[in-house]
């Protein structure tokens, strides 16, 4: 059955609400529903398997494709959400998956398969090995792989190293006003390298031994412990 706005020969023609007590199933729709129009028990089904206006308020549609997403826009077709398997979604750009969000919860981006609760693929390595449980998160390139902290001129960019009761015990960080990299452990700064690629403790009291070994030192250069 065809519902049409308007009579057309062969279709059954509604020009005014329509008030539908059980199922509706069709095999297509041509125009529009007319306003006021309301289901007020039951399903609206749009054949077989294309989808589904559920009595509670829900809407189920088809599972779609890579190429073909089932929720998508007017005029953009391969942009879009769809379902690749069981509990999974796949977020889709130019009809290449770009986000797949797994049953675990796991979220990949550039990767349908993410190793890691956040895995993020530029291009496959290839590697063999598999990722073990501790690992969190995951970024991976075929070549020199990097990740970029960026800060202003006159801040900082740092990496936290947190637990249950301190959010930065220790840290790595790099200070862009004086281009000097520090280190922390057990909530103080113990070691600064500066920008001349000098280098000194900060703690009261150095207590393990400083061992430097060098190829050749020149007569003229001396290495103070004090």
């Amino acid at each position: 059955v065809t519902i049409k706005y308007e009579d057309q020969k062969g279709a059954i023609g509604i020009n005014t609400g329509l008030t539908v007590t059980g199922v509706v199933t069709a095999t297509g729709f041509s125009g529009d529903f007319p306003n006021g129009t309301t289901i007020t028990a039951g399903d609206l089904n749009i054949g077989s398997s294309v989808g589904r206006f559920d009595a509670s308020g829900i809407v189920k549609t088809a599972h779609g494709t890579e190429s073909a997403p089932s929720h998508t826009f007017i005029n953009d077709n391969d942009n879009g959400m769809y379902r690749p398997t069981t509990n999974t979604l796949g977020f889709v750009c130019g009809g290449d998956e770009k986000i797949r969000i797994t049953s675990g919860g796991d979220v990949g981006i550039n990767s349908t398969v993410p190793a890691t609760r956040f895995d993020v693929v530029e291009s496959s390595a290839s590697r063999t090995w598999t990722p073990g449980t501790s690992v969190v998160s995951m970024f991976e390139r075929n070549g020199i792989s990097r990740v970029a902290i960026v800060g202003n001129s006159s801040g900082s960019s740092q990496i936290d190293f947190a637990d249950t009761t301190d959010d930065n015990v220790g840290y790595i960080k790099y200070d862009h006003s004086t281009n000097a990299m520090s280190f922390r452990t057990d909530g103080n700064e113990k070691f600064v390298i500066d920008s001349e690629g000098g280098f000194k403790f900060t703690n009261a009291q150095l207590t393990e031994r400083v061992k430097i070994t060098a190829g050749k030192l020149s007569d003229n250069q001396n290495i103070n412990l004090d």
